[in-house]
């Protein structure tokens, strides 16, 4: 009776968590990589050949950015990894030629960041940031 009581709970309580998921429509069919949501209404997605969208509605609605100075050729790099600390500040990986970039206005402007202790680091595929001096980048 014990037994059959606490596992009717368990069931009841994931029942009552539940969610239903709803597709939400994007303008591309490029993979996409990366999601990143850095307030409960501003996200950002990253994906192949240079894809980056930004919601401004919780993700309800979501459009191309138009994004300046990633130094690769156009549509032959994908973004990996994306890690916002806010909705302004936020840091891309990229391959295959492993860039590592910041920007400070919402995606709109990007700068590399190559730090030359690095040395030979490549593929930096992962970001964490904690905030804007503290960001762990792994490959």
């Amino acid at each position: 009776m014990k037994k059959s009581l606490i596992i009717s709970m368990l069931i009841l309580s994931t029942a009552s968590i539940a969610q239903t998921w709803n597709e939400i429509p994007i303008s591309t069919n490029e993979k996409l990589n990366a999601i990143d949501f850095p307030s409960s209404t501003v996200g950002y997605i990253a994906g192949n050949t240079g894809t980056l969208l930004k919601s401004i509605d919780g993700g309800e609605t979501w459009n191309q950015i138009s994004y300046a100075g990633i130094n690769q050729t156009p549509g032959s790099y994908d973004f990996q990894s994306m890690e916002f600390i806010d909705e302004s500040i936020g840091y891309i990986t990229i391959l295959p030629n492993m860039g590592f970039y910041k920007t400070i206005d919402g995606g709109a402007n990007w700068n590399e960041i190559n730090d030359p202790n690095w040395g030979s680091f490549c593929y930096r595929q992962s970001i964490y940031a904690f905030n804007e001096n503290s960001i762990f980048v792994g490959g």
